[in-house]
């Protein structure tokens, strides 16, 4: 579904992603595993549009997407819960979901429907419970779910999740894992960037590690997890 062949992304004169190649097939979850500073937000942002490749093809549902704007990106299909979340702190949970709800693309709810707030509710029943508050009154947990909901909101097939456990306490690390499942079941395809190792091999069909730029390991999240001289040095872990 997602595809990116020899990806070259550069920071300036800084060369950041250096022959970046991998697919996501449809209703999958890659994950992208990796150190600070690895490449890993870069290559959402490359998919995104946020940081256009100067070399090499990402494709999603065999168009050429790399050299589109983010908003032409994110109306093909793919939708962003980005790094810190990012939510709108003067404006209610209703408007922060609402804000960027759009039909027209394939995606859906998992019942063959564009997703609506009711099905945002459903997933989520504390943003309905507290729907008049204010995006900086939530939690982080919170916050998170809000993020992920206003993404679904713009309907997409795909969904790139960029380190969704950030800051979070491990009981809602364990949540946010549920709703990746969860996002799975429906339909939806996914690539996860994390630095959490369990949280990846338990959502992922595939885990990437990803060090300097380039993908270094690849393979299943069991082996994985029985790879202890992979996790040692590229993920400290």
């Amino acid at each position: 579904m997602l595809e990116l062949r020899d990806v070259n992304t550069y920071y300036g004169t800084s060369h950041v992603l250096q022959g970046v190649s991998f697919e996501v097939p449809e209703g999958r979850c890659t994950a992208l595993l990796g150190r600070n500073g690895a490449g890993k937000t870069t290559t959402i942002h490359s998919v995104a549009g946020l940081t256009p490749p100067r070399g090499g093809s990402i494709s999603f549902k065999g168009r050429e997407v790399s050299g589109l704007p983010p908003h032409k990106i994110s109306k093909l299909g793919i939708g962003l819960v980005p790094q810190g979340r990012r939510i709108f702190p003067s404006l209610t949970i209703r408007e922060n979901l609402t804000m960027p709800a759009r039909g027209g693309t394939n995606g859906s709810n998992g019942r063959g429907s564009s997703w609506t707030l009711r099905d945002v509710y459903e997933l989520f029943p504390v943003l309905e419970e507290r729907e008049g508050n204010m995006g900086n009154q939530l939690s982080g947990g919170q916050q998170q779910m809000l993020a992920i909901g206003r993404a679904l909101m713009t309907n997409p097939e795909f969904v790139l999740m960029d380190e969704p456990s950030e800051g979070l306490a491990p009981v809602i690390i364990d949540q946010v894992g549920d709703i990746v499942l969860k996002l799975k079941e429906m339909g939806l395809s996914i690539l996860l960037v994390e630095q959490h190792v369990s949280l990846a091999c338990r959502a992922a069909d595939e885990v990437l590690v990803m060090n300097k730029g380039r993908i270094v390991w690849r393979g299943k999240p069991d082996e994985l997890l029985a790879n202890e001289s992979v996790q040692h040095e590229y993920l400290g872990v």
